[in-house]
């Protein structure tokens, strides 16, 4: 899906007109027709037409399929940034602790060189 398209179903879902969003982002109606003939760029607006619409850049430009992916916290960062420095084998320790707790199965890969 195009961009442009893109920007067309989400004004469609929040039932925003074409023009209250192109006054909002200061251009005239008439914007639209020339970025859909390629005669004007939204390129150098793309940050600001996803901040509008609360949505990824790379949503907009169709390098994503979730308009809003969740964001970690500070904890969370912290855990991921800790767990990919530890070794292998306790990697594998993690991820059975995880499943014992979460009574459910992330699969344990080890390498083929260790035995967990």
């Amino acid at each position: 899906m195009k961009t442009l398209d893109r920007i067309e179903n989400l004004l469609k879902s929040r039932n925003i007109s074409k023009k209250a969003f192109l006054n909002y982002l200061g251009y005239t109606s008439s914007t639209w027709g020339d970025w859909r003939g390629g005669g004007k760029t939204y390129y150098d607006r793309i940050h600001d037409i996803a901040q509008y619409f609360n949505v990824t850049s790379d949503y907009l430009l169709g390098l994503s399929d979730i308009p809003n992916p969740p964001t970690l916290s500070l904890d969370e960062s912290k855990i991921i940034e800790r767990y990919r420095e530890l070794s292998p084998i306790d990697r594998a320790l993690v991820k059975r602790a995880l499943n014992l707790a979460y009574d459910d199965e992330i699969p344990v890969v080890s390498d083929k060189h260790e035995s967990v």
